[in-house]
């Protein structure tokens, strides 16, 4: 009743009540909750996204299990911010400018800097009060042809350039889900994160769990990966990150998976341990978690049309990942399974999606 209450008379009066001082309070009076939020796939299914709000700003903001920051566009961005929201703290009464700034520098190279602030994040029906996070004032690289605003990282605090919890950790810590877990599909049609539980009706079978392997990521040990029946890679530690499209795996890895993949070459166009297929391939590959084979589908091995009839793959070559990881599983794997992120325990669980 208080908080129908506090928000009648603002949206009457224009301004907050007197005695709502203490929000976060309130909120957390609330008896847990579960949520679920419709994401949406970018052009080429690079990344996924959804509709928050900051304070009552709304924002379209890319799912991403690689990082734990949530950053979007500061209303101090410039030409590279065109056609996206910015974020303005005086627009939201909840805000607070924490007189700090950030510097993110991508494994790509490319770097977003800024200002932190705390502001209440609306998300899937969800409330996470005061949460830390980046207004970028400035992109190392065009944010134009992004399709998303920004980013909202959900990864872990110890790994956060902004030293805080994630924003489904601050879920978790003031106790607005039911349970420390969410889940995840990714697909053309009926993608979802579902905050605080998972959702049954997405996936078929038991769940196959995986420990986390390293203290601040999504990493976990995969048996293997075989391609038409072919081990090509043994048992190896990879993260699993929602925010890339790709495989990036060790160039002798990656090189051994296209020997077995007829008509795959190294692109002469790109370079850099970039490899195109035919556009038609269709040689079965698969990825053996916990003892569970999950065959990764011909679509989403496939980037994008690179001639008439050559496609870039969605495997690369590179030799530097972080977190001592020699391999990073993006989407391209996880759009063929169900996905249960345990932030509580620190596992990944696996399951079959339905059809």
């Amino acid at each position: 009743k208080l908080r129908r209450g506090f928000a009648a008379y603002e949206r009457n009066t224009g301004t907050a009540h007197p005695f709502n001082k203490f929000p976060e309070v309130i909120e957390r009076a609330a008896e847990p909750a579960t949520g679920s939020l419709l994401l949406s796939g970018s052009e080429f299914s690079d990344y996924w996204f959804g509709l928050i709000t900051i304070g009552s700003q709304p924002f379209t903001v890319v799912i991403d299990t690689g990082t734990s920051e949530l950053v979007v566009p500061s209303i101090k961005c410039g030409n590279n911010c065109k056609g996206h929201r910015r974020y303005d703290p005086k627009k939201s009464h909840t805000a607070q400018d924490l007189s700090k700034t950030f510097n993110i520098q991508a494994v790509s190279g490319e770097t977003i800097s800024g200002e932190q602030y705390t502001d209440g994040i609306g998300i899937g029906g969800l409330k996470a009060p005061k949460q830390t996070f980046g207004a970028a004032t400035e992109y190392s690289f065009d944010m134009t042809h992004f399709q998303a605003d920004g980013i909202m990282g959900m990864g872990f605090k110890e790994s956060s350039a902004l030293k805080a919890p994630s924003v489904f950790q601050t879920l978790v810590q003031g106790r607005v889900v039911v349970d420390s877990v969410f889940g995840l599909k990714l697909s053309k049609s009926g993608s979802e994160l579902f905050l605080g539980g998972l959702n049954h009706a997405l996936f078929v079978g038991d769940i196959t769990w995986l420990s986390l392997v390293a203290p601040a990521a999504w990493a976990i040990i995969f048996d293997d990966i075989s391609v038409a029946g072919h081990q090509v890679v043994g048992r190896t530690k990879a993260i699993f990150s929602t925010g890339s499209a790709q495989i990036i795996g060790t160039p002798a890895g990656i090189a051994n998976l296209f020997t077995k993949i007829k008509g795959a070459k190294p692109s002469s166009r790109y370079g850099g341990g970039v490899y195109t297929i035919p556009c038609n391939f269709n040689t079965p590959i698969s990825i053996t978690l916990g003892g569970k084979q999950f065959v990764i589908s011909p679509s989403s091995f496939v980037r994008h049309t690179e001639t008439f009839n050559e496609c870039i793959a969605n495997a690369v070559a590179h030799s530097n990942l972080p977190n001592g990881a020699v391999w990073l599983l993006g989407d391209a794997v996880l759009r063929n399974m169900y996905t249960v992120w345990d932030v509580g325990n620190r596992r990944i669980g696996f399951a079959t999606l339905k059809s």
